[in-house]
């Protein structure tokens, strides 16, 4: 197990602002130590769960820390003693209890994985009674140092893991075809709640290689997560790193009650042929994606020739490139990093799989579109009317126009289809089903097509030889451990 922190706190807590909270993760990060961080934002989420979905998120959360920074505080204190018949105490005291069961029980045989932060000024001397089992205890300021070094320095202590699913498929790094392995769905799956967000990127245990990748021109850390930025001959694309999965996956797929409210049937009908109930796919790699399609001015600057029909108007080298084809997008993008080493990425350029797309795309959520199941034209770049056509005055948009997901990633739906690694197979639940070499798996919609093409489980495909105002594509990073 690699180091990686689990911060746990209170919402709301007047002895530590959010601000605060953010300091604390950032200063551990800095000191190459993984966070995982539960933010307020994720509580809302949460609110959906269902308690053994709760249970599913504690349990992986507890697996993957190697340490528990408990942030104490007299309201911390009361929301851990709080009944569960009063208002919001059912989620806060079943999560308690998660970890009282999965972790503090444990804790006389895993001495130094619990430690407590208190404030400076609260003169608040009392912790929980299920942390009274010797945990570390500091106060941030006076205390900063030796806590860093106790988190970096520490022997890592052994743990019992708690059970997850076991998934159902796994995926390889990004640049090399998914393999999975099937396993039909259950007839009736069990409904899924509304966007239960993991963590966030930037809060997984990042390789040491990855923190400022070679090829990067800049790198940091953002309230999106990781970010390393690429620079070709003065054009700059800012990457996101993408972390692997762990053994739990995350759930790909359409709930069967997202497919029954398409309203055209034939649509429909493709989303029932194509699309399959939700089920856990692991991937395997981390690995770093672009957070915006590929831009008319990055094109350029790497194939020299722009082949877009919206290349036209002031703002057209920030619209995302369109008019290539797959095989264009491999011999003349990706082919000539191959073929430049001076501009460092060389061996690591590609198209992620559509497992790898559609698992950045959900960014943790559980939803049609990464922002929940209804429409909203605000979000993205898409046909809401169904009146849109090829010779009106819409067409695609600058990438940075709407809202991004909560990984960072732009235009994830709608804007252009994106062309991804796969060769076209009618199922991937479908053992049988076999890849056409001939055609690829398009992901997100675009801007000429409805919202729904543009759900984040719908699956399309072209003609690999054939290009589209349409069609554009995102493209990846491998990991420089890989």
């Amino acid at each position: 197990m690699g180091r990686r922190v689990f911060i746990s706190h209170a919402a709301n807590d007047p002895a530590w602002t959010e601000a605060q909270i953010e300091a604390v993760a950032q200063a551990i990060l800095q000191a190459g130590i993984g966070v995982d961080l539960d933010l307020w934002r994720q509580r809302d989420a949460k609110r959906h769960l269902s308690l053994s979905e709760w249970q599913e998120w504690m349990d992986a959360v507890i697996d993957g820390a190697s340490h528990i920074l408990c942030m104490v505080s007299p309201h911390y204190l009361t929301l851990w003693g709080r009944r569960p018949d009063t208002p919001g105490g059912l989620g806060v005291a079943f999560e308690s209890i998660r970890l009282v069961h999965g972790l503090y029980l444990l804790k006389q045989r895993n001495h130094g994985r619990i430690l407590t932060l208190r404030p400076d000024d609260s003169g608040f001397d009392c912790i929980p009674s299920h942390l009274a089992l010797d945990c570390p205890n500091y106060r941030w300021t006076a205390d900063h140092a030796m806590l860093i070094s106790h988190l970096a320095e520490a022997p890592i202590p052994a743990h019992t893991a708690s059970p997850h699913p076991t998934p159902v498929a796994t995926t390889t790094a990004p640049g090399t075809a998914a393999t999975t392995t099937p396993t039909p769905a259950p007839a009736t799956p069990a409904p899924l709640p509304a966007n239960p967000s993991p963590a966030q990127p930037k809060l997984k245990d990042i390789p040491t290689t990855e923190r400022r990748p070679a090829w990067a021109s800049a790198s940091g850390e953002d309230s999106y997560g990781r970010w390393a930025d690429l620079t070709v001959n003065g054009v700059t694309q800012r990457m996101r790193w993408i972390p692997p999965t762990g053994p739990q996956g995350f759930w790909m797929g359409s709930p069967q009650a997202e497919r029954d409210a398409i309203q055209d049937e034939d649509i429909r009908k493709w989303a029932n042929e194509s699309e399959h109930v939700p089920r856990r796919v692991v991937v395997a790699e981390g690995f770093w994606l672009a957070d915006t399609p590929c831009t008319q001015a990055l094109w350029e600057a790497v194939a020299d020739v722009n082949p877009s029909h919206f290349a036209t108007g002031t703002d057209a080298a920030e619209r995302p490139v369109e008019q290539v084809s797959w095989d264009e997008v491999i011999e003349q993008f990706i082919n000539r990093f191959a073929a430049t080493p001076e501009w460092g990425a060389e061996g690591c350029v590609c198209l992620p799989s559509e497992v790898q797309w559609e698992y950045a795309c959900r960014a943790g959520t559980r939803t049609a579109y990464w922002w929940g199941d209804g429409v909203d034209a605000d979000k993205a770049n898409f046909n809401v009317t169904g009146q849109r056509g090829w010779g009106g005055k819409e067409g695609t948009t600058p990438v940075k126009r709407y809202a991004p997901n909560p990984w960072g990633l732009y235009d994830m739906h709608g804007n252009v289809w994106e062309w991804c690694l796969d060769a076209w197979r009618e199922r991937l639940d479908a053992p049988e089903a076999r890849p056409d070499e001939s055609v690829r798996v398009v992901r997100g919609g675009s801007w000429l097509n409805l919202p729904v093409h543009a759900r984040a489980a719908c699956r399309g495909w072209w003609l690999r030889v054939n290009a589209s105002r349409l069609l554009g594509f995102r493209f990846a990073l491998r990991s420089s451990s890989q």
